[in-house]
């Protein structure tokens, strides 16, 4: 399999996520204080984008050593190989899109002001 530009001879897991994680710093303004529940679920979903981009690299990159680093098994790393993509294994375009939607989604949400409703 031929490299792609992401994969880096010597380039480590962490050093995908943590390339992420700037990326999307880089774009993140501070956020008021709001529901705590948005901002757990802002959490796990940011956790969920930098993951499967992560291991959208390590797929294209195959890297099985690197899947199996942040967590996935082997029954999981078969799957995402194998599928309806043929040969473009890893998550489908939709699935990622809808992550960072959801990620922009969440932000906006708890970047608008609270509002109290009288009773």
């Amino acid at each position: 399999m031929r490299p792609h530009s992401e994969c880096v001879q010597g380039a480590t897991v962490g050093a995908l996520i943590a390339d992420q994680e700037n990326r999307e710093s880089a774009e993140k303004t501070d956020l008021p204080s709001g529901s705590s529940s948005l901002r757990d679920e802002l959490r796990r979903a940011e956790a969920a984008l930098r993951l499967a981009l992560a291991a959208d690299v390590c797929l294209r990159c195959d890297d099985d050593k690197a899947l199996a680093a942040l967590g996935f098994s082997l029954t999981h790393i078969a799957n995402l190989r194998s599928g309806p993509r043929g040969p473009r294994a890893g998550y489908p375009p939709y699935s990622l899109r809808n992550l960072r939607l959801t990620v922009r989604w969440l932000r906006a949400a708890l970047a608008e002001p609270q509002t109290e409703h009288a009773v």
